[in-house]
């Protein structure tokens, strides 16, 4: 299994760029420091992960964005302030169950896989 790397900023693509790099193209960003490495806020990177995952693992990190405080109003606030298509995001946000323990557990991922 491949692992992609993921790297946010005004950059675009470079023709030195490894193939498990993925470039996403986005200005203004205000970055928040864990652990001396800057990463996105976590509304955007639920945002993120949602527009880049296949529907069942982007359920998963909804489910577990919105049980760690995550409200449904701080995303749609993100994704009008970030300008940017957050079709992937409104079509999974209703599924995201924050009762859930771990992506398998809600009906909705199990739909999505065939398997409810």
């Amino acid at each position: 299994m491949r692992h992609m790397v993921y790297v946010i900023g005004p950059c675009a693509a470079s023709a030195s760029d490894c193939d498990q790099l993925q470039r996403i193209h986005a200005y203004g960003i205000q970055p928040h420091c864990v652990e001396g490495i800057k990463v996105t806020g976590l509304a955007r990177t639920v945002i993120d992960c949602a527009c880049v995952m296949d529907p069942c693992g982007a359920v998963a990190v909804l489910d577990s964005a919105i049980r760690r405080g995550l409200t449904k109003q701080e995303l749609y606030a993100e994704c009008n302030r970030q300008h940017s298509d957050c079709a992937a995001v409104f079509h999974l946000l209703p599924h995201a169950d924050q009762r859930s323990e771990n992506g398998g557990d809600t009906p909705e991922v199990q739909l999505y896989r065939g398997s409810a």
